[in-house]
């Protein structure tokens, strides 16, 4: 019994102790190297991180589309019950045994490949062309979670439509055209005079031209009066020198 006591195997392993000094087997550092990011407290990134530059999550090319609210199917085509008995009934446990269904996922019998039997299917979902095909060879059709209500259209919004309303149209009063009075035999017609047109106004170059020879013309006629000569001015005695007295 001790010999057993002895070798037993803890199930809890023991923590790692660290930041006991150099004499734990740890070093001074505790595991965590000098400096740098990792050596502090709290220390971590989050993870898809690289440093920066762009993850691989965002560098992968998405293609497709996930309706999460969708469920999926998985298709068995109506070619692959060609290998059962005739007047067999086909559910999901012999599909399964058969190795035909490998998920967990609610059954869609599809109408690809050709069917000579007469079946009695069970599946939750049915395309028209495999429950044409089943119909015809005088086969049943039996729904698991029951007959699917058929998808309810949206009603269409209807656009409101404007209606304009014509104005009526307005009447225009009738003008009456006067009958022109035939003047008799005897009188002569009347002829009007011709109105006298407006004097059109010169070019202002030709009025300057006609001012300047009026002048031109008097200018000739009467002769100049030449000035009379101006008297001599009177010598002014040079600065410094006593004028002469005439009277001695």
């Amino acid at each position: 019994m001790k010999d057993i006591l002895s070798n037993l195997v803890p199930l809890v392993k023991k923590s790692k102790r660290v930041g006991r000094g150099l004499a734990s087997g740890h070093g001074k550092t505790a595991c965590r190297g000098t400096k740098g990011q990792s050596s502090r407290s709290g220390s971590g990134v989050r993870p898809g991180f690289e440093g920066g530059q762009t993850t691989l999550i965002r560098r992968t090319p998405k293609r497709g589309f996930f309706n999460r609210w969708g469920t999926n199917y998985e298709v068995v085509n109506i070619g692959l019950l060609e290998k059962f008995a005739a007047n067999t009934v086909i559910t999901p446990e012999l599909l399964k045994k058969e190795g035909i269904l490998k998920s967990r996922l609610p059954i869609k019998i599809l109408g690809e490949g050709a069917l000579t039997k007469t079946l009695t299917v069970h599946a939750h979902r049915f395309s028209a062309s495999a429950k044409s095909k089943i119909e015809a060879l005088q086969g049943k059709i039996e729904y698991i979670d029951g007959i699917p209500e058929p998808k309810k259209e949206k009603p269409k919004k209807e656009i409101p439509v404007k209606v304009v309303k014509e104005k009526p149209a307005e009447k225009k009063p009738e003008v009456v055209k006067e009958k022109k009075q035939e003047a008799p035999a005897d009188k002569k017609p009347e002829v009007k005079e011709k109105a006298e047109r407006p004097v059109e106004a010169k070019p202002v170059k030709e009025v300057v031209k006609e001012k300047i020879e009026k002048t031109e013309k008097v200018s000739k006629k009467e002769p100049v009066k030449e000035k009379p000569a101006s008297k001599e001015k009177k010598e002014k005695p040079a600065a410094g020198k006593k004028a002469k007295s005439s009277d001695k």
